[in-house]
């Protein structure tokens, strides 16, 4: 490339005076003067964006909006007759250019030569940059398919690393401390709003060592309000009890941190050895007191996974279904008894006092509100619909089964582990459960030592003294 700085001796020759013209014009021009030839990458952005799709084999979707592709290399070589009796020799590469539109566009350029025939490159390149310019969609198309997942996270990349050079080689004023910045010394948020790297550091630091993590955003002072309001309307009460509530939509605001952890650490690694120790707690803290809002405001959607050793807090999506599978470590259990999933045809009524892991309360508050009270609202916000008609219902046919097992000259009885009722088809009141064994009496269902399970009934001070044979049932057989 020609130095610049120096005045420039023009060849006599008309096809070296055009390679030297276009060393001025276009600076990264690539120019081999022996063979005549040059070379140029053309940037191709779009104001507007365009779209990128990939469609996985299983039908998942990835969509992504961008604003620069990879250039379009120009390749040149001028002929020994050229300009006036032969044209140049041109190629166009480009991956984002089909090769279609590729023929195309080079038979439009020679076309300019036959009707010029003199020096043209210059004016082919115009041509080049005025299809990207204002016809980009018939050129390069509205949208973009890709063919693979690496050649579309390789155009979100490349547009990732174009839009960091186009910032860093701006000037930004900054909000916190009011001074003009390059770009590269900046971050800018989804937002649009820029500020130093120097003063966001230390004010996040100070806010994620003083556990103040809700303040960690963009500090723009309309950034904070907006922010401040949407936190407000899902956290309200009478919103969340209004029919029209959208759960997802509440767990994607609740749940998804108002700055990036990438752009987080960017703003941090440059400044201190401990960025990924900052960055870390904030994200610990950001997940833990946002989990305790939905823990306290829906109590059954949140639930910790059932192995000790995985530390996943898992959304359940459908809260009739006890089927919970954790996404980190695979485990599959039940919500009612937090033990490994034993199949939807078990039935299994969970923790003792519970169903569903709703409260008796709420279940006695359902049954004795109207169809359409208040109450009803507030509980079909906290623990779904769906899941409270079921469990209601479920629970006052226990309430009525339970009395009828109080009944007197009555055969069944439940297991004080498992609750399996089984009823005596023949021999005395010491009862073993068929499905996990446990040993317990018949009569009042205690729970019997196997080591000694007739001392219950030998014991003068049990209820049950004396009753081991008391209505026993003898086998036709």
């Amino acid at each position: 490339m020609t130095d610049l700085t120096q005045e420039i001796e023009f060849s006599e020759d008309v096809k070296t005076q055009e390679l030297q013209s276009l060393e001025i014009i276009y600076p990264s021009v690539k120019i081999n003067y022996e063979s005549l030839s040059g070379s140029l990458d053309i940037p191709v952005k779009n104001d507007k964006g365009i779209e990128i799709v990939y469609k996985s084999d299983n039908s998942k979707i990835e969509k992504q909006k961008i604003f620069y592709l990879p250039a379009i290399k120009f390749t040149f070589r001028l002929m020994e007759r050229y300009p006036y009796d032969a044209p140049p020799v041109l190629r166009i590469f480009s991956n984002v250019v089909s090769s279609t539109k590729s023929s195309t566009l080079l038979k439009e350029l020679l076309q300019c030569w036959e009707d010029l025939k003199d020096c043209i490159i210059f004016t082919l390149v115009e041509m080049i940059q005025n299809k990207i310019h204002y016809e980009f969609d018939e050129f390069i198309g509205s949208v973009i398919e890709c063919e693979s997942i690496g050649r579309f996270n390789y155009l979100c990349k490349f547009n990732k690393d174009e839009e960091q050079l186009a910032f860093n080689n701006l000037t930004y004023l900054c909000g916190i401390c009011q001074t003009d910045y390059k770009g590269e010394y900046c971050s800018k948020f989804e937002c649009g709003h820029v500020f130093c790297n120097d003063c966001l550091f230390e004010y996040f630091t100070s806010l994620i060592e003083s556990g103040s993590i809700e303040r960690v955003h963009c500090p723009e002072y309309e950034c904070t309000t907006k922010l401040s309001k949407i936190r407000e309307k899902y956290l309200r009460l009478d919103n969340i009890t209004n029919e029209a509530f959208d759960f997802n939509e509440f767990k994607c605001h609740l749940m998804t941190p108002p700055i990036s952890l990438d752009l987080l650490r960017s703003i941090l690694v440059k400044r201190t050895s401990d960025s990924e120790k900052f960055v870390a707690r904030y994200g610990d803290l950001f997940m833990r007191q946002n989990h305790a809002i939905i823990t306290k405001l829906f109590p059954t959607r949140l639930v910790p996974c059932f192995n000790e050793n995985c530390p996943e807090m898992i959304f359940r999506e459908d809260l009739t279904d006890p089927l919970v599978i954790c996404r980190r470590c695979n485990s599959a259990f039940c919500q009612r008894c937090r033990k490994s999933w034993h199949g939807k045809y078990v039935e299994c009524k969970g923790k003792r006092g519970l169903y569903s892991n709703i409260p008796i309360k709420a279940l006695d508050l359902w049954i004795e509100s109207s169809e359409d009270s208040e109450e009803r609202k507030k509980l079909s916000s906290m623990y779904g619909r769906n899941a409270m008609a079921k469990m209601s219902e479920e629970y006052r046919m226990d309430i009525l089964f339970d009395e009828m097992l109080k009944e007197k000259d009555n055969s069944l009885q439940k297991c004080p582990v498992c609750e399996i009722v089984i009823q005596r088809s023949d021999g005395c009141n010491k009862m073993k459960c068929s499905t996990c064994q446990t040993l317990f009496c018949n009569l009042c269902g205690t729970f019997l030592n196997p080591d000694d399970p007739y001392y219950h009934f030998n014991d003068k001070h049990s209820d049950c003294y004396g009753r081991l044979f008391e209505g026993l049932v003898k086998n036709d057989d």
